[in-house]
């Protein structure tokens, strides 16, 4: 029988999103690591072509970081929830 997400108890749902907001996290961390460590393209260095770059790999560092702030926060809530119910 397949349980629905109306049917679940409180403490399943808290572990599924426990569960859910470390693999999100981690994804985060791994997507946001690799965008910093990712070498520059060798190509054709024209005036607009390098601060397009820079433009773009600034903006996906921000949008990692601030995605993995995000679930770094529900990762922390959920664990102070399951810790004080134990």
């Amino acid at each position: 029988m397949i349980r629905t997400l109306e049917n679940l108890d409180a403490g399943t749902s808290l572990m599924l999103m426990s569960c859910l907001s470390v693999v999100l996290f981690c994804f985060c961390c791994y997507r946001f690591l690799r965008e910093i460590t990712k070498p520059w393209p060798v190509m054709n260095n024209t005036a607009y072509a390098r601060p397009a770059l820079q433009v773009g790999r600034a903006y996906k560092v921000f949008s990692w970081g601030l995605l993995m702030g995000f679930f770094l926060v529900g990762l922390v809530i959920s664990f102070v929830e399951v810790f004080t119910r134990l």
